[in-house]
């Protein structure tokens, strides 16, 4: 018994095993790339004063979430500013980088009191020990 195979189905069959191998390494890339979500809100703190962080305070807080799947060195966050040539780092973040594993988040805040105008703010940001800058949404913060 004679098998013969034609170089047209080995062709074939190349062809289809290397669009399969490509579309998983995109699959996983796009799995395993850094997902990660900057946030700001104000908050208002409730209950006995926790150091450094005192009650009935208005704060403004970054939350810096990481829905990928490795963990991510949080280095500084801040505010970037609407036409002035500086932008804020919050002393939180100066305190040293925070590791934020998958599915984590950490929190950045500052008194909003402390905030000369809040109008000039534009965005929040977080930048990772690689250098990566993380931007929010366009912030509305209120002044009050």
């Amino acid at each position: 018994m004679e098998i013969t195979i034609s170089a047209g189905i080995v062709a074939w069959y190349a062809a289809l095993v290397s669009t399969l191998a490509i579309g998983i390494d995109v699959m996983l890339y796009l799995r395993d790339r850094n997902n990660i979500v900057v946030e700001c809100r104000e908050y208002e703190v409730f209950g006995k004063d926790v150091e450094p962080y005192k009650k009935d305070t208005v704060y403004v807080t970054i939350t810096v979430r990481n829905k990928g799947v490795y963990p991510v060195t949080i280095e500084k966050a801040g505010f970037f500013t609407k036409n002035i040539d500086k932008d804020m780092i919050l002393t939180d973040s100066l305190q040293g980088p925070r590791e934020i594993n998958g599915g984590q988040n950490t929190s950045y805040l500052v008194e909003k009191d402390l905030i000369d105008d809040l109008t000039k703010i534009s965005r929040a940001f977080a930048i990772d020990g690689a250098g990566r800058v993380y931007k929010s949404k366009r912030l509305n913060l209120n002044e009050a």
